[in-house]
């Protein structure tokens, strides 16, 4: 102990919130005269949008609707997982720890599974510091005709972590 050396260390300039507003106004960013209000915008979607059955990703979901269960049961972890019309979304209320174990593994396949993840500061649930929130998708979503590319096919697990998934 007390060798520690650093490999790698970055950081990055971010634009305040005043130089990306003074952008966009140089940019014309705030033209709102080509905006939809929200009304107009559901009834394009609602118009446009049309969603395709995927067998494989439809076969796969159980492993996904398990592992947050199995996550949320075990650890006692607040999540709401709701289904709509292209899949599932899966809600974690976490707080800030040091994972390690099973629960690193669950997170990791939850992580694997899933087709996009965000996080958010929790607001409304004063026992948990951090939404997790991961979408897994059971249809190909198509916007006038268009694939919105949300998951990737293409993407193979590594030997490693195909049987680790599968072991859990």
């Amino acid at each position: 102990m007390g060798n520690e050396r650093v490999i790698f260390s970055n950081r990055f300039d971010r634009p305040t919130l005043e130089q990306i507003e003074k952008e966009m106004k140089n940019e014309n960013y705030d033209d709102n005269e080509n905006l939809m209000s929200a009304e107009e915008f559901l009834d394009f979607m609602k118009k446009n949008r049309k969603t395709v059955p995927n067998e494989k990703r439809i076969a796969n979901k159980d492993k996904f609707i398990w592992a947050v269960r199995e996550l949320s049961e075990t650890y006692e972890i607040d999540a709401d997982l709701i289904e709509d019309d292209d899949g599932y979304t899966a809600s974690l209320y976490m707080s800030y720890a040091s994972y390690t174990g099973y629960i690193k593994k669950l997170l990791g396949l939850i992580f694997i599974l899933s087709d996009d993840f965000s996080m958010f500061k929790v607001k409304d649930n004063r026992d948990s510091d951090l939404l997790m929130c991961f979408t897994y998708h059971t249809h190909n979503v198509y916007l006038k005709g268009n694939r919105q590319i949300m998951m990737r096919p293409d993407i193979r697990l590594p030997q490693p972590f195909a049987s680790w998934s599968n072991s859990l």
